[in-house]
């Protein structure tokens, strides 16, 4: 990741106006506009029907502290949705224990992969 991003931000740097790169805020408005348009987002719109999000990626990148965001927004957000967490990670250690510690402060359900 932090070579993509490395790679993103020279490409930025070489394409940018001259002008522009003398100052320090907007080579950061610059970098942060050209990631909105590169990484796709959008707006959660009302859910009418079951849904499962997965999250995939390397270590570090934050899928636990997301997770747990994401499943307080939606138990606890102005519209509320049953929510429950599972959880495949047999990898990192301590993961799955911090996601029981997450699940049990916002009293949601969780199941493990070691769970039958």
């Amino acid at each position: 990741l932090e070579n993509h991003l490395e790679a993103i931000m020279k490409a930025t740097i070489e394409n940018m106006p001259a002008a522009m790169k003398t100052n320090k805020d907007a080579v950061q408005r610059y970098f942060h506009s050209l990631l909105r348009n590169i990484l796709p987002c959008r707006v959660e719109s009302d859910i009418k029907k079951q849904k499962i999000m997965m999250l995939v990626g390397p270590t570090g990148v934050g899928k636990t502290t997301t997770l747990a965001k994401l499943a307080f927004r939606y138990a606890y957000g102005d519209k509320r949705y049953k929510t429950g967490i599972i959880t495949l990670d047999t990898y990192r250690i301590g993961a799955v224990e911090q996601l029981f510690q997450y699940a049990k402060m916002m009293k949601l359900p969780i199941i493990d992969s070691i769970e039958p």
